[in-house]
């Protein structure tokens, strides 16, 4: 599922709003706390860390795209033309 950045923080706050577990703390940032836990160990395949690399003598509008699965290691990187997701 694709969210826009800052999204998730107002999905906690709504959670915590409507439901609440134990003492007080939302139940979708204690699932999201388990989650970040299996992340750290590396445990479960399908987590990726996402970052992108960009020239710094600004000649080009190009940058490279680089994707990394956690468990396994496995390494893409793209090229992106023109720094756009769009194009």
């Amino acid at each position: 599922m694709y969210t826009k950045p800052g999204r998730l923080n107002r999905l906690i706050v709504a959670a915590a709003s409507s439901a609440s577990v134990g003492n007080d703390k939302p139940k979708l940032a204690n699932e999201l706390t388990e989650k970040l836990v299996q992340v750290r160990k590396r445990e479960t395949f399908g987590h990726w860390e996402l970052d992108t690399v960009v020239s710094s003598r600004g000649e080009s509008k190009a940058c490279v795209a680089t994707f990394i699965e956690r468990k396994t290691r496995h390494y893409l990187a793209m090229r992106m033309p023109d720094r756009n997701a769009y194009r």
